[in-house]
């Protein structure tokens, strides 16, 4: 059952003929629970559809559904991870995963002992007092995570929220990652400048290009995965297909 849907979206940013297109009557639906990557160049378009599923930015043209229901607003079941963390650094890391919660009223004791258990959940059970400076990079996004789920959203949304990191830490975040998303419970919606790394998170894979989609295509490997699948054919057939539609040329 479809539960994000963008119809016949259009956008450009700029006014007249300085404006610049972005989007051209794009369609595109995501079932609930399906996790699907958007890859493409930069300026293609992926966060500008990632901040209309948002909320936090209207289309000059078509409509944005949640569950059915038009976009207009941010919406409390959204969760969002930036490329940055964006954490506080005046707030210790226990209260920067309760911020979602702080946003609406005083946190309860069961909502500081949900914020410990997602920390724990991310392995970051004995950093809980420990302010943002003190952490790595990977830790860091770790909390960026588990604050995006503090409030259990429907629909995940992440803009690159591992570019930074070096590639082993940003391997175990995506393992991390598809543990989290394996109830199938969540509605993800990933951006990635990385093939390999959309391939291997995603039910689904979407390109987009000159202001539509290029490729909307389903990933035919188990939904239980191992790194091994990195360097096996059907991995491998996939992301090349992705690489050449990607430089321009025909997917073979």
């Amino acid at each position: 059952m479809s539960y994000l849907d963008f119809e016949h979206i259009s956008h450009t940013y700029g006014n007249g003929s300085d404006g610049q297109p972005v989007l051209s009557d794009l369609s595109l639906q995501v079932d609930e629970g399906e996790f699907v990557s958007l890859l493409g160049r930069s300026g293609c378009g992926k966060t500008t559809l990632l901040k209309m599923a948002a909320g936090l930015l209207v289309p000059a043209e078509g409509q944005v559904r949640i569950a059915g229901r038009p976009v207009t607003k941010p919406h409390e079941r959204i969760g969002m991870v930036f490329q940055a963390p964006t954490l506080l650094e005046w707030l210790t890391v226990r209260d920067n995963v309760l911020l979602p919660v702080t946003l609406h009223g005083k946190p309860t004791a069961a909502d500081r002992e949900a914020a410990d258990a997602r920390l724990e959940r991310m392995g970051l059970a004995g950093h809980a007092d420990k302010f943002p400076g003190q952490l790595s990079g990977g830790q860091q996004s770790r909390v960026a995570l588990a604050r995006a789920l503090m409030r259990e959203p429907t629909l995940l949304l992440l803009d690159e929220p591992f570019a930074a990191l070096d590639a082993l830490t940003r391997e175990e975040l995506q393992e991390e990652l598809l543990q989290l998303c394996a109830s199938g419970s969540m509605t993800v919606l990933f951006i990635t400048h990385d093939i390999a790394e959309a391939v291997y998170v995603s039910d689904r894979v979407v390109m987009l290009q000159d202001g539509g989609v290029a490729v909307d295509t389903q990933v035919p490997l188990p939904s239980h995965r191992h790194y091994k699948l990195r360097y096996e054919e059907p991995f491998n057939q996939l992301c090349l297909m992705l690489r050449q539609t990607m430089e321009g040329g025909r997917p073979r």
